[in-house]
Parts: structure tokens; sequence; C-alpha cells
């Protein structure tokens, strides 16, 4: 399939919902069709962005207007750039400072910027030219690595149900047993397994959707199969999974 075809996926940071609202009616003008996923806190920003695969983050560069020198938007990009995968993907400002500009552009690649009020037809055309020019995403390979007790380990990922962390220590559950490994934080694991069948579920748990017998959006779980029991679906993550779940 053509690139600019294939879905997009868009993670847009927002804290006032008209705005949220305007470039969602934006992008789903484009013909290039994309996925919109919604944070109105960087902190929710950041549970999205690693539990999933976004090509494009519209980010607002003030989210806290109680304070005169917010730019939350800026520190979450800061972060996001710590993870492998997004160290190139494009970040697209809505600012209305003049001074961040300069450091977006040399510190933080900002591929671009829209000032506010900014205008819906320009808005369009620069959002067309990122989501073309977006890469393809990160070749996965089919083994989980990890070391313990100095010692490499492979995995199978098709053999692994799902990944959770508890007691500051990571639990591996496969469809052979459980194996708990050091502490390591779960972009860690996400960054390493494919988008399109391991989803995050909560804030501490990855699931492999092969494994999903069903989903309760009323009580907010995943049923799992072979009597693997049952995971919460966290209030923040659960729509951006849902989106991703029903996204075959």
């Amino acid at each position: 399939m053509n690139e600019e075809m294939k879905v997009k996926n868009v993670l847009i940071l927002e804290d006032n919902k008209s705005t949220q609202e305007l470039l969602k009616n934006i992008f789903s003008r484009l013909e290039i069709h994309s996925q919109i996923s919604v944070a109105d806190s960087a902190k929710d920003a950041y549970v999205l962005a690693v539990g999933g695969f976004y090509d494009l983050f519209v980010v607002d560069v003030v989210l806290d207007h109680r304070k005169a020198s917010d730019v939350s938007g800026m520190a979450f990009v800061e972060r996001i750039r710590e993870i492998e995968y997004y160290k190139l993907t494009p970040v697209i400002f809505i600012t209305g400072l003049e001074d961040p500009k300069f450091y977006a552009y040399s510190q933080l690649h900002c591929y671009s910027y829209l000032e506010k009020p900014f205008d819906f037809h320009a808005a369009a055309l620069l959002f067309t030219e990122v989501l073309k020019s977006t890469r393809n995403r990160p070749e996965i390979t089919e083994n989980f690595y990890f070391r313990k007790d100095g010692i490499l380990y492979s995995v199978e990922t098709r053999k692994i149900v799902y990944i959770e962390i508890r007691a500051k220590k990571n639990y591996l559950h496969c469809v052979d047993g459980t194996m708990v490994l050091p502490y390591v934080p779960l972009a860690d694991f996400t960054r390493e397994l494919d988008p399109r069948y391991f989803l995050q579920c909560n804030r501490s748990t990855v699931v492999n959707r092969r494994f999903i017998s069903a989903v309760d959006t009323v009580n907010n779980y995943v049923s799992l199969k072979k009597n693997f029991g049952t995971l919460d679906i966290g209030r923040v993550i659960k729509q951006d999974f849902l989106n991703r779940f029903r996204d075959d």
C-alpha cells in the first residue's frame, strides 16, 4: 500500500476544548486519513505516547495558563525525544509566544509551528505536508530480548500475553509462565514491541491483542483467553485503547 494511503496516527496535546475540536475538524477534512488521539495535559499525553506509535504530534506550548512562564508542552516534547522511535517524529507547536520558537527549532527539532489564532487553510496544508513526509514505522523483530543476572534471554513476542509493572518490578506473563525482571520503564518495552499487537490498557500494563477475548467498555476491563484473567482499562487511555483495538 502506498505510504500516503495508510492511516496516520496523530496525538494532539491541547488544553482548550474549542481548539481541540478545530484541530480534529481540520484533520477530518484531509485527503490523508488520520486517527486522532487528544490529551489536555502533558502527563496524559505521555501515557498515550508510550502506549502507541504516533506519526505526528501537535502540541500547544502553554498548557497551564495560571503560570506566566508555563511551557509544559515543550517539556512534553523533551520527554518523548528520549524515546528512540520518537527522536525524529514531526512535532508542530501551537504558540502565541515569540521566544520559544528558536528553542523549539534548535533543540527539539520542531517541524513547524502555528501561531494563534491560526488559519484553517494554512493549517490543513501544513498537516498534509507533514503527514506525507512521515517515515515508515520501525521494523519490529519477532523476538523480545532482555538481560537478567548477566544473561541475555529471548522470548517470542507471540507468546507474550501481557507485561505489567508492579512493586518496582516487571512481570512478563507468557503462555508458558511468568518471568520477573528488574524494573525498566514501560516505554522501554513498548518501543521494542509491534504496536499493531501490543496495546497499553492502563498506566502499568501492555497487553498482546492476540490474547484478548472480550472488552467490557462499561466496567472497563479486558478479558483474556486461556484463563489468563482480566486487565483493567485506564480512564486516560480508554478511548485510545479502544480506537487501536478496533483498528485492524
